[in-house]
């Protein structure tokens, strides 16, 4: 299968080597490619001194937790989709369970997405409390 991963950070970069390895043909998407390959790092950094930096194996290892989600977390965990097109829905599903999610919940059209996304404000609090990224969610029905 041909594979689009939008975004270049630590989780769109694990998500494609992820898809890769499980055998599809899999092209990340940058809006400005020349400006990731040249960097502006520094410059960045100077304004977000709290902020690490790290080799991209490191950076990536809490997305990890996305493509293995056995492997770095015990227990069952839940993921989203959100969408318009059912079938692309039906596809993004069968590669969550290829990764090894167990409960995949459809949560509806595309504006549904907004939803998930406030689970980061308490992921990131999470994840400065417990001091891993090795932790996920479970919606308990």
């Amino acid at each position: 299968m041909r594979i689009a991963v939008l975004g270049t950070g630590s989780v769109g970069r694990a998500i494609a080597a992820r898809t890769a390895e499980l055998g599809h043909q899999v092209t990340i998407g940058t809006r400005d490619v020349a400006a990731i390959r040249a960097g502006d790092h520094a410059h960045w950094a100077a304004q977000h001194p709290e902020v690490g930096l790290a080799t991209l194996a490191e950076a990536a290892s809490g997305a990890e937790l996305m493509v293995r989600p056995h492997q770095l977390a015990e227990g069952a965990h839940s993921v989203f989709v959100s969408g318009d097109d059912a079938e692309a829905k039906r596809i993004v599903s069968g590669l969550l369970v290829s990764f090894g999610h167990t409960d995949v919940i459809d949560l509806g059209d595309l504006s549904t997405a907004r939803g998930t996304e406030m689970l980061l404000p308490l992921w990131l609090r999470l994840y400065g409390r417990l001091d891993t990224a090795n932790f996920n969610i479970k919606v308990v029905r």
